[in-house]
């Protein structure tokens, strides 16, 4: 799976990656200062990558305020989630690939299921595009990847709310909803 995670990141501009890490602990930020879930501490077996589109970044010398400039400018449309996180796992020699979005939410849920879908279906290209190219150069080694078979996709929404807010997708072996204040183990739902 680490070279299907190499692949992934050939296929993501770099300036979109994203990898904070503090005391061996994956870190996902939220940079309003009004927020209260600024930060979640994600704890890991093995160590991920993670993308956030919606950022503003600099591709060739020109500033890129939106990855998707070909989508019309309105809501839902150019809906995105704060990030996807790439995360190649084992259990008893089977290796998968689960891929995690996620939102960090404070407080207004109105367009949480928006970004939630739409983060999926970029997920899901994302992947499928790694897995076309890798299974391409690498046709002759017989080495192939299968995104049925090989990839899990799950959503994790992080808010401080004292229990699931309402509006939101319910929890389920896919869809998690997890304290911004309690460390998230990956491992966990690896399942």
């Amino acid at each position: 799976m680490k070279d299907l995670l190499a692949k992934i990141s050939d296929v993501i501009v770099k300036q979109y990656s994203y990898n904070k890490m503090k005391n061996n602990n994956f870190i996902l930020t939220e940079e309003n200062a009004k927020a209260t879930c600024r930060e979640v501490i994600i704890q890991t077996s093995n160590k991920p990558i993670a993308f956030k589109f919606d950022k503003e970044v600099t591709i060739n010398n020109q500033k890129v305020e939106e990855p998707f400039v070909f989508l019309a400018n309105k809501p839902p449309i150019r809906s995105k989630c704060d990030y996807i996180v790439f995360y190649p796992y084992e259990r008893r020699n089977r290796y998968k690939m689960f891929v995690f979005v996620c939102n960090l939410k404070s407080g207004r849920l109105a367009n949480n299921e928006d970004q939630m879908k739409s983060g999926e279906i970029l997920a899901e290209f994302l992947i499928k595009t790694a897995i076309r190219c890798f299974n391409h150069d690498n046709a002759s080694k017989g080495q192939s990847y299968d995104f049925e078979k090989d990839v899990k996709i799950k959503r994790i929404l992080f808010a401080n709310f004292p229990s699931v807010p309402k509006g939101t997708s319910k929890p389920t072996s896919d869809n998690y909803f997890h304290k911004c204040s309690v460390a998230c183990d990956l491992d966990a739902l690896c399942n």
